[in-house]
C-alpha cells in the first residue's frame, strides 16, 4: 500500500471506527453485575457483543451493539458499558445471570458528529473523549445525560483516570489535511475539568497505561517513515523519563502487573493482509527494566489485547482473521473463530 493510501485508510479508520487500532490503558477488568456470570472474555464487534467463559470455554449467545462499538469501559459498577462511536451512544448492559443484555443507550450527541472514542470512570460518572470535537464529555449514568463538556487538545483518543485526575491523550491528527502530528497529554482535575499540566509527546499518541508512578503512552508514528515509540512520563509532574523505540505501528496497550518477569506491557500492533503481512503482531516490553521483547505472532490484524491475571494468559483479538487468539508462556495455545470483526476486548471477573 502506498503512503497516500495508508493515510486515507487511517482517516477512514478513525471516522468509521472500524480501524486498525481501536483503542487504552487499562487494567483489563470490569466489575460484574447482579447474577455474576463468572470470569469471562468479552468482545465488542461490529455487530455483536460476544462472551467466552474462562472456566468452561463455552461461548455465550451474542447480543447486539450500536454502530461502531469501539470501547469497553472498565470498572463501571454493576454494569457493562460500551462506547458506540458511529451511533454516538454509551450503551449500558445488565447481567442476566449468564451473560449481558442491553438496558439503556445514552445519547452522546448524534447531531454534533463528535465521534466519541474512549472512556474512563470518574467520580461524576464516565469521561468520554470526543475525537472530532476536541472535548471530553462527562456523562452521569444515573440521569443518563451529559453534565459537563471540557475543551482539550486536538483529536483526543485515549483517556486515563487516577484518583481525582484525568489524563487525556491528544493525537494532534489534522483531519483537514489528513496528516499525522506530534501530540500531547493533558493532566486535568476530574471534578471541574481544570487543566493542571500538560506535556508534548511523539507522533500520533493514542493510548496509554498507568504503571506505578509513571504514564506509558503509545505513539504510533505515521505508519510509513516514523516508527512507533513508548513515551514514559512521571505521573505527577509529567516530566519525560524515557522513550522506548518499540518500532512497528503499536496500538492498544495493557499491562500484566503479575507476570513472573515483572510488570509486562503488551501492545496490539496489527499485521494486515492488505499490506502483504502473513501474521498479526503483538509487541511487549518490561516496564521496569525497559527491555523490549521479541514480538509474538498471531492471526492477522491484532487490534486489542487483554490479560487474565488469574492465569497469566494473554488474549488478542484479530480483525482481519476474525479470530480470538490465546497465549500462555509466549506460545499460542488456542484460536477461536468470531462471528464478526472485533473492535475491543476486556475480561470480567
Amino acid at each position: 500500500m502506498t503512503p497516500i493510501l495508508r493515510i486515507i485508510s487511517y482517516c477512514l479508520t478513525l471516522l468509521l471506527v472500524a480501524g486498525m487500532f481501536i483503542g487504552c490503558e487499562r487494567v483489563s477488568m470490569i466489575e460484574p453485575g447482579h447474577g455474576d456470570p463468572g470470569p469471562m472474555v468479552v468482545i465488542a464487534g461490529q455487530a455483536s457483543l460476544q462472551g467466552l467463559s474462562i472456566e468452561t470455554l463455552n461461548w455465550k449467545k451474542p447480543v447486539g451493539v450500536g454502530l461502531g462499538a469501539n470501547w469497553i469501559i472498565e470498572n463501571v459498577p454493576d454494569r457493562l458499558a460500551i462506547i458506540n462511536s458511529i451511533s454516538h451512544t454509551l450503551q449500558l448492559y445488565e447481567s442476566n445471570g449468564s451473560f449481558y443484555q442491553p438496558s439503556q443507550a445514552i445519547d452522546l450527541g448524534l447531531q454534533r458528529n463528535t465521534n466519541p472514542y474512549a472512556a474512563a470512570v470518574v467520580s461524576k460518572g464516565v469521561a468520554v473523549t470526543n475525537l472530532l470535537a476536541n472535548t471530553v464529555s462527562i456523562v452521569d449514568l444515573d440521569s443518563a445525560r451529559i453534565v459537563d463538556e471540557w475543551p482539550v487538545g486536538v483529536a483526543p483518543e485515549g483517556i486515563l483516570a487516577y484518583r481525582d485526575t484525568l489524563y487525556v491523550i491528544n493525537t494532534g491528527y489534522d483531519f483537514d489535511n489528513y496528516s499525522f502530528n506530534y501530540g500531547s497529554v493533558f493532566k486535568m482535575d476530574s471534578d471541574d475539568g481544570e487543566i493542571l499540566d500538560y506535556a508534548s509527546l511523539g507522533m500520533n499518541p493514542q493510548f496509554g497505561a498507568i504503571v506505578g508512578d509513571e504514564l506509558h503512552i503509545v505513539c504510533t508514528g505515521n505508519y510509513t517513515t516514523v516508527d512507533g515509540e513508548i513515551w514514559i512520563l512521571d505521573l505527577h509532574d509529567l516530566h519525560l523519563k524515557d522513550i522506548l523505540a518499540i518500532g512497528h505501528s503499536p496500538g492498544r496497550i495493557v499491562v500484566d502487573y503479575y507476570s513472573q518477569e515483572g510488570s509486562t506491557a503488551w501492545i496490539a500492533a496489527g499485521g494486515w493482509s492488505n499490506e502483504g503481512e502473513i501474521a498479526g503482531l503483538i509487541l511487549s516490553y518490561n516496564t521496569v527494566t525497559r527491555e523490549i521483547h521479541d514480538p509474538l505472532f498471531a492471526s492477522l490484524g491484532v487490534v486489542d489485547v487483554a490479560v487474565d491475571y488469574t492465569s497469566g494468559r494473554l488474549y488478542a483479538i484479530c480483525r482481519d482473521a476474525m479470530k480470538l487468539d490465546v497465549f500462555e508462556g509466549g506460545e499460542r495455545i488456542a484460536s477461536y473463530d468470531l462471528v464478526d470483526p472485533p473492535n475491543a476486548i476486556s475480561i470480567i471477573y
